[in-house]
């Protein structure tokens, strides 16, 4: 939800957010499997990404190569327009 919370700081305005449940997730990528295996890898996946740490320490890689570390916020900061986005028109 932090960069969420960042894209909508930036452009200002809302972003519509839906979350599939951990279970709806656990029980999909079986039940899935046979018939789109590809899908039930993609839930598979996103189950790990939700139940594990995923973060790491860059200290011994910055000190082997010139890396420069760019901020989430830096890096959000290029991807939005610089002008504020309009509220796309319901018909």
């Amino acid at each position: 939800m932090q960069v969420v919370h960042l894209y909508e700081k930036l452009i200002g305005r809302k972003a519509k957010v839906s979350h599939v449940p951990l279970g709806v997730l656990k029980v999909m990528s079986v039940l899935l499997r046979p018939f789109h295996p590809g899908l039930s890898q993609i839930m598979k996946s996103s189950i790990l990404f939700d139940t594990t740490d995923q973060t790491f320490d860059m200290s011994k890689t910055l000190q082997t190569y010139s890396v420069t570390l760019t901020k989430l916020e830096d890096w959000v900061r290029e991807q939005v327009p610089s002008e504020p986005v309009s509220q796309p028109r319901m018909a």
